[in-house]
């Protein structure tokens, strides 16, 4: 009964595991009470097609001591735990993955995403990368891809570093006070690519300032109500981005192309 399932604030331990697609070593207790574990060592998943329709009780895709690897297919998944997830690296580079429902969206000691198209709910973070393991030094690195991530806990967290260096991601994050949008340890570089993230103002995070790319950050004490149409425009008028914002917001964070060195924008 190692495996675990967290539903909301409660912890259950299950007699057998409850998670969708698995691979990794097999823990259970002998006749006398001890643990015997077989085949310990590196794990992989790797998908490259298919369509899949995964409703879990425990982590919809899971590695145990491993990796776990999208390369392409349709996904739809609703869990009570998380989506995709592996105690090493977890890669997305190309698919079309919706996660309905989530404890946590997408999670490994490292995560990548380089492609696809990937839609995230999440009652924790949408995107997090932890580890138990003291030798893993976790990072998130987005270079592609079409994300949104809908999160009530942080829409994106590292318990080390985070660089973005293209794609669209567009968080709309917690309206409670305690997590943010942005959440990084060391910090988050931006580099390139279209970034968006609306949250709360309690744990406001905005990316580094050795980021390479340009970075508008707004926030006001009211409410910007959830249906409003956020729009961003250049000195003379002209519209460069527009977002309508799914819930309730005080922050709203941009990093896009378009922002240049010098340039005023509204």
């Amino acid at each position: 009964a190692s495996d675990t399932n967290i539903s909301l604030n409660s912890l259950y331990a299950l007699s057998q595991s409850a998670k969708g697609l698995k691979v990794g070593e097999i823990k259970y207790e002998d006749a006398s009470g001890e643990e015997i574990t077989v085949e310990e060592g590196d794990y992989l998943i790797y998908i490259k097609s298919g369509n899949f329709d995964i409703n879990t009780a425990d982590d919809a895709i899971h590695t145990n001591s491993g990796d776990a690897h999208i390369a392409g297919g349709t996904f739809t998944i609703n869990t009570l735990d998380d989506g995709v997830t592996s105690d090493k690296l977890t890669l997305i580079e190309s698919g079309n993955i919706t996660i309905e429902s989530s404890y946590e969206g997408v999670e490994g000691g490292y995560v990548e995403i380089s492609g696809g198209t990937i839609n995230i709910t999440s009652f924790d973070d949408g995107i997090n990368a932890a580890s138990d393991d003291e030798s893993v030094k976790e990072y998130i690195l987005i270079s592609g891809g079409e994300i949104t991530v809908d999160a009530s806990g942080d829409g994106i967290d590292s318990n080390g570093s985070v660089l973005m260096t293209g794609g669209t991601f567009i968080v709309y994050g917690p309206t409670s006070g305690g997590d943010g949008a942005l959440d990084a340890e060391t910090g988050i570089i931006v580099d390139g690519g279209t970034l968006v993230a609306c949250s709360s103002l309690g744990m406001v995070e905005t990316p580094a300032t050795n980021s390479t790319a340009y970075v508008l950050s707004y926030a006001q004490s009211s409410a910007v109500t959830a249906g409003t149409t956020i729009t961003v425009k250049d000195s003379s008028g002209n519209e460069i981005y527009s977002v309508t914002v799914k819930k309730n917001c005080q922050s709203l964070i941009f990093s896009l192309p378009e922002f240049g060195n010098g340039g005023t924008y509204s």
